[in-house]
């Protein structure tokens, strides 16, 4: 289940923190995961734990954008 999510445009927001992405089978079923969002148009944007405290601004700036940008 992704973090955020916006139908409308497509689009998927992933906080990728260490304790679900980055242990064991978790980085290979964030892969295949982010292939099955594409497969089907719709874009993945990963954020950092870490760009989320430390720019909170800038992150959603890219979220922004990247929802009116459209559908991929």
């Amino acid at each position: 289940m992704p973090d955020a999510c916006w139908a409308q445009a497509r689009l998927v927001v992933e906080v990728d923190s260490r304790s679900f992405h980055g242990f064991g089978d978790a980085p290979r079923r964030t892969e295949e995961r982010r292939a099955r969002y594409a497969s089907l148009g719709w874009r993945v944007l990963p954020v950092s734990p870490a760009r989320l405290r430390g720019e909170p601004h800038a992150v959603l700036r890219e979220i922004e954008a990247a929802y009116l940008a459209g559908p991929a």
